[in-house]
């Protein structure tokens, strides 16, 4: 939970309603719980890259939600899990050794995306409907988002998306170019008022856990 509003649908319900005492105990200790279950979450993501990839795009039952998907995805989708089984089963000596390898390489992964995908928006402003309804688009994409310090390694380490505000901003742009645009847009921003935040890697991931945290302890009031 991202919010104390999120919190307060849980403030009120005892053990019967929330389920289980498991889900009081994720709740009070989400900042501790967050990036190991984010690791275990890349196999959910793997399975549903596959499924989406199958069925060419469709997003549940909705026909709005389809997005069409060309056939070189699959093909590269099986030529990888061809590739990584192959390098699973071969190189490592013992069977036990390979499911080591594939679960700390997945593991691995997991948290490796997570450390960027979490800093682009987690632990930044939330808005009501209400109140996104009265701004602009490019104030609501500005003030919900951070980016990250640019530096040769982090913009590779990211994939570009260390410029997250950039991103939302303009998100046709190719990530290579946001930094030209980096300068222009901080300055237009503060031109206009409008809150442009930005951080190190570390600050922004302790900015993420620290929400958490506050989040959670609301539960207790």
């Amino acid at each position: 939970a991202w919010s104390e509003n999120a919190m307060e649908l849980y403030a009120d319900l005892n053990d019967q309603e929330l389920g289980t005492h498991l889900k009081k105990f994720m709740l009070h200790n989400q900042p501790v719980l967050f990036f190991p279950l984010l690791a275990i979450a890349r196999l959910s993501w793997c399975a549903y890259s596959l499924w989406f990839a199958l069925s060419n795009g469709q997003l549940g039952d909705s026909k709005k939600m389809y997005v069409p998907i060309q056939p070189i995805e699959p093909l590269c989708l099986f030529i990888h899990w061809i590739i990584y089984f192959y390098i699973s089963f071969t190189l490592p000596s013992t069977w036990g050794l390979s499911i080591l390898y594939m679960f700390v390489s997945q593991v691995t992964c997991g948290i490796l995306l997570a450390s960027v995908f979490t800093l682009n928006h987690n632990g930044m402003r939330i808005v009501t409907k209400e109140e996104a309804s009265a701004m602009d688009f490019y104030t609501l994409q500005a003030e919900t988002g951070r980016d990250v310090h640019p530096s040769y390694f982090m913009t590779w380490f990211c994939g570009g998306l260390n410029y997250q505000v950039e991103h939302h901003l303009f998100p046709t742009i190719p990530r290579h170019n946001f930094q030209h645009i980096n300068n222009r847009v901080r300055q237009l921003l503060q031109k206009y008022d409008v809150t442009y935040h930005v951080t190190g890697f570390i600050e922004g991931t302790m900015e993420v856990l620290d929400r958490l945290d506050r989040v959670s302890k609301s539960i207790e009031k």
